[in-house]
């Protein structure tokens, strides 16, 4: 009965450890689930600007183009 007591007390304070590093013991902006959404967040916006960068520099090519083949 010892060894069971020792052993869930043993994943209990694992468990507890695991908590804080997710959740950031108070201060949720240094848990792993905050900084993973930033992450998330960070990527979409960089994407959002590649995908916006690549169409404006595609406007700009087929408009030096149709410009030439018009005069």
């Amino acid at each position: 009965m010892d060894r069971i007591t020792y052993e869930f007390d043993a994943l209990n304070e694992r468990l507890d450890r695991l908590e804080k590093l997710l959740t950031g013991n108070g201060t949720p902006e240094r848990g792993v689930i905050v900084r993973l959404d930033r992450l998330e967040q960070s990527e979409a916006r960089r994407t959002w600007w590649s995908r916006t960068a690549c169409g404006a520099s595609l406007t700009a090519v087929i408009g030096a183009v149709a410009a030439y083949v018009k005069s």
